[in-house]
C-alpha cells in the first residue's frame, strides 16, 4: 500500500519495506532475506479490483491504481500502518478478514 502511495507521489514517506498484496488463499513459500516485505491478504474480489500493469523499460510490474491506493490508505488508517506503527502487517491483514 505505501509502495503504491510512493509510486504515485501521494506521500514523502519512504518505507523500509515493500508492501505486497496477495490473494487470501495464496501460499507464500519464501521471502527474500535482503528485502523486507509486508504481505497483505485480500479477498479475491478486493485483490483483483484496481490492478494495472506498469512498464518501466523492459520491466513490468503490477500495481494498484491511484484510486484503489487511496481507498486502501483510508481503509487501513485506523490500524496504524500509515502512522509508522510497528505492528506486524500479516497480523493486520488477518484481523481484516
Amino acid at each position: 500500500m505505501m509502495s503504491a502511495a510512493v509510486y504515485y507521489n501521494l506521500t514523502t514517506y519512504r518505507p523500509d519495506a515493500v508492501d505486497v498484496a496477495i490473494a487470501r488463499k495464496a501460499k507464500v513459500s519464501s521471502l527474500p532475506d535482503w528485502l523486507e516485505v509486508n504481505l497483505y491478504y485480500y479477498t479475491d474480489k478486493r485483490f483483483e479490483l484496481g490492478i494495472e500493469t506498469v512498464a518501466n523499460g523492459k520491466n513490468h510490474f503490477r500495481i494498484y491504481d491511484i484510486e484503489k491506493t487511496v481507498v486502501d490508505i483510508v481503509f487501513y488508517r485506523e490500524e496504524g500502518w500509515c502512522r509508522g506503527n510497528k505492528r506486524d502487517s500479516y497480523q493486520l491483514s488477518k484481523e481484516k478478514r
